[in-house]
């Protein structure tokens, strides 16, 4: 929020952050629902209820919103992933469990993950640059995973854990995009992305196929309509 002058006030403050926050809430929505192309900041205006010239008090272009509300999403969801993987200890369990993560969000989540995996990759190349660097911190998380399974015996130490993230990252990037593009999508479908993903990961980097064991959890319940 760097073109906007700070309140004086610490509820002025609020109030500005809150607005901020509102505006980069609406961009999601028409951005998923419209296209990077197509969005017009009168339409995200409208939805957040603010007027248009507000829009610039806070962001330079729609290029400049676009990669704040990349920024914000994917801290989110970096700092959402941690938590929930940090106190697995077995790097196999910790796999399914970030593959799990990857397919929930589109699952909960699918307008983010129609921002994410298909309107980015419209954009400038000013907010693909913003893309990649936003995308690194949660490659590294995959890095680590992986690392982590070398050190404990469970996987290959022949194989190169930043190969390994590329590959896992972009068959979850691809198949979560698939689906919620997906008209007549099902919720099974993304269960068996999720443990067939699971299987040809673990199958593909562990020690031994005896190895590549996971403790399984609950699928996804049924989408709502």
């Amino acid at each position: 929020m760097a073109r906007l002058k700070y309140s004086d006030t610490a509820q002025g403050r609020k109030q500005q952050e809150e607005k901020y926050h509102r505006i980069l809430d609406a961009a999601l929505e028409v951005f998923a629902d419209k296209g990077f192309h197509e969005a017009k900041v009168t339409e995200i205006a409208r939805v957040a209820g603010v007027a248009d010239g507000t829009i610039y008090l806070y962001f330079k272009n729609k290029d400049d919103l676009v990669v704040s509300l990349l920024e914000a999403k994917v801290a989110f969801i970096n700092d959402l992933m941690n938590k929930s993987v940090s106190d697995i200890a077995d790097g196999r369990d910790r796999v399914h469990h970030m593959v799990r993560f990857h397919v929930r969000l589109a699952y909960e989540n699918p307008a983010l993950t129609r921002f994410l995996t298909v309107e980015l990759r419209r954009g400038s190349a000013f907010v693909k640059t913003h893309a990649q660097k936003a995308v690194r911190t949660y490659l590294d998380t995959w890095g680590e995973t992986i690392e982590m399974g070398q050190r404990q015996g469970h996987f290959r130490s022949d194989i190169d854990a930043g190969i390994v993230k590329h590959l896992v990252f972009g068959a979850l990037d691809y198949a979560c995009m698939a689906w919620v593009m997906n008209p007549d999508r099902t919720v099974e479908q993304l269960n068996r992305v999720m443990r067939e993903t699971t299987e040809l990961v673990l199958r593909g980097i562990a020690v031994s196929q005896q190895g590549a064991r996971w403790t399984p959890t609950p699928d996804f319940g049924r989408v709502e309509a």
